[in-house]
């Protein structure tokens, strides 16, 4: 949370002329609801099926290259992972200290469920970070625009995925 996923991922789809889906306005979408009423209403194990389910259906209905803003905790989880791994997508951890994260978040009453007990979001911060560290491209945010970022996201996801030209 607070990474800049969703703007950078829109930054970087226009540069590779990709389409771009943020996962957590895909999910509120589809369940016609909030992220945080889905979390208060059903709880967490019950939104994270939710979430899995449209992470797997986004991949395997993508008829085109696609950048995904995975939510904070999409990641996390060993089966969203290996999904991700076996549709060929090239991982990207934006990183950023606590402060900085916490700092552009702010904590609106009910908006960031997580968020709403510093404490425990401190240690979900600690617990992710060598899960997070396990994506493909790591990427540091502080002090970068999103065009930056992206900018470099492209050049190295170009660097692993070289285009290849196929002739008629």
């Amino acid at each position: 949370m607070g990474s800049g996923k969703s703007t950078v991922g829109v930054c970087l789809a226009e540069m590779l002329a990709w389409n771009f889906v943020d996962l957590d306005s895909e999910i509120e979408n589809r369940e016609g609801r909030r992220i945080a009423d889905i979390f208060s209403g059903d709880g967490e194990v019950r939104f994270r099926e939710i979430e899995a389910r449209v992470l797997r259906e986004t991949l395997e209905n993508a008829t085109s290259p696609i950048v995904i803003a995975l939510g904070g905790g999409t990641f996390i989880p060993s089966l969203n992972r290996d999904v991700l791994h076996f549709h060929g997508a090239v991982t990207i951890y934006l990183e950023g200290d606590f402060d900085l994260l916490v700092s552009r978040c702010g904590v609106e009453e009910g908006i960031r469920p997580l968020m709403q007990d510093m404490t425990r979001f401190r240690k979900l911060f600690d617990e992710r970070q060598p899960i997070y560290r396990s994506a493909h491209i790591v990427v540091q945010v502080a002090g970068r625009s999103p065009q930056e970022i992206a900018r470099e996201i492209e050049e190295r996801v170009t660097s692993l995925r070289p285009h290849t030209a196929v002739p008629e």
